[in-house]
């Protein structure tokens, strides 16, 4: 009916505001040094709240993982690639995502992989850009991985996709190591 398809459209645009309040906050927070190990478990563990059905989630490579950054951003980035997999992964059986976290150089690095259908080459080049979205109306505003990448900047980072990585989609976020002084 006209009336839901009016709901659907102020439900959009009423989190595309929400969204584009938090792309331009003006990175407020203290930069410290944290744990992004411990802060993808916490991203994990809420996204896993929310969900209707298990998805396996496993974490490898170093334990603790120490970055310069803010963890409220950084676990913002995090939770965003979380959802992404599992809303990438629904209806499938079995579905899992694998962190993995290692140091490279001057560099901590976290990689986010799933076992969904992967990001179709031609959206490779546009999946960072604002309102980009491949999912129905009222399930994303097409910010969030706009709005990490910005912040992922903001720490001296960067958010990518890693192209050709098989089955499903690995996105990679370096930060600066935080485990030196």
């Amino acid at each position: 009916s006209a009336v839901h398809g009016a709901r659907e459209g102020a439900e959009r645009v009423r989190d595309i505001v929400e969204d584009l309040r938090r792309l331009s906050a003006d990175g407020s927070g203290e930069t410290t040094r944290f744990d992004i190990a411990e802060t993808a478990r916490l991203s994990a563990n809420w996204i896993e709240r929310g969900m209707k059905s298990e998805v396996e989630i496993g974490f490898e490579g170093e334990p603790v993982c120490m970055v310069l950054g803010r963890p409220g951003h950084i676990q913002q980035v995090l939770m965003n690639l979380v959802q992404n997999a599992v809303d990438a992964m629904e209806g499938m059986e079995a579905p899992a995502i694998r962190f993995h976290l290692a140091y490279e150089g001057d560099k901590a690095v976290v990689e986010v992989r799933d076992i969904g259908p992967g990001v179709a080459p031609n959206h490779a080049q546009t999946i960072f850009d604002p309102f980009f979205t491949t999912k129905e109306v009222g399930r994303g505003t097409g910010l969030g991985l706009s709005i990490s990448h910005k912040i992922v900047e903001e720490h001296g980072g960067r958010l990518e996709l890693v192209p050709g990585t098989g089955k499903g989609a690995c996105f990679r976020l370096t930060l600066p190591r935080g485990d030196r002084a």
